[in-house]
């Protein structure tokens, strides 16, 4: 199950108390979580459909998520695309082994008897906690299968495209970035595997909350406005 966050910002309580009534009919019965964080809607509940070459998952009518690893082409241009990206702030399933060991990171299980236990504690050493299927999903990294279906169908369509989006970005820009300092995950191994067949003009990243140019090609992007064509 793959989830499309939306934060609740300046909502009041009657607001989010209304939400579920609202979601429901506007047809995400089943396929959301409402959480102190924002909503989470399940985009693998949502509609597939084709769009502009490419697969979506329609969420509204001018609202769609793009999926892993396809291509679409807009204006004239070709863009691969490739979400995903594994928390920063945590670090394991938080079972007794793990909280005996470490109590820094933690990824709790919702059906847990001692949940609110774990919580506590793990409040107490000021960690940084996720509810699993509540802030926290499995989903937020590709599987296999996406890793394989994006080379096949970059290698369908010649290697060749002018721009790549993804979420996070190749290990050979992160170790740029991080100068060796940041973790490399098999995500950024993938996506150097794509870095290497894929002729491209541009690449733009995102997920570090930066912004810089790491090659003359490749670029991390927080909260800039780049012109691109």
């Amino acid at each position: 199950m793959r989830m499309l966050d939306y934060q609740l910002t300046d909502m009041s309580a009657e607001g989010k108390a209304a939400l579920p009534k609202i979601l429901d009919e506007m047809g995400y019965t089943g396929r959301y979580v409402i959480s102190d964080f924002g909503i989470s809607i399940n985009s693998n509940a949502l509609p597939e459909e084709e769009w502009n070459g490419g697969h979506v998952h329609k969420v509204r009518e001018n609202v769609i998520h793009l999926m892993r690893g396809e291509i679409f082409h807009l204006n004239g241009k070709s863009v691969y695309v490739f979400g995903g990206a594994r928390s920063h702030d945590i670090s394991g399933i938080a079972d007794k082994k793990a909280l005996e060991k470490d109590y820094a990171f933690a990824i709790l299980q919702p059906d847990d008897p001692l949940l609110q236990e774990k919580l506590q504690l793990l409040d107490h050493y000021g960690a940084s906690t996720r509810i699993e299927e509540v802030n926290w999903w499995r989903a937020e990294m590709p599987t296999k299968s996406e890793m394989e279906h994006g080379l096949q169908n970059l290698r369908k369509h010649g290697k060749q495209v002018d721009f790549i989006f993804s979420h996070d970005g190749p290990a050979s820009d992160v170790a740029i970035l991080g100068g060796g300092a940041l973790t490399i995950d098999p995500l950024n191994q993938y996506l150097d595997k794509v870095k290497q067949e894929a002729v491209y003009k541009k690449w733009f990243f995102g997920h570090h909350h930066r912004n810089m140019p790491l090659t003359d090609k490749d670029s991390v992007i927080y909260d800039n406005i780049e012109r691109i064509w």
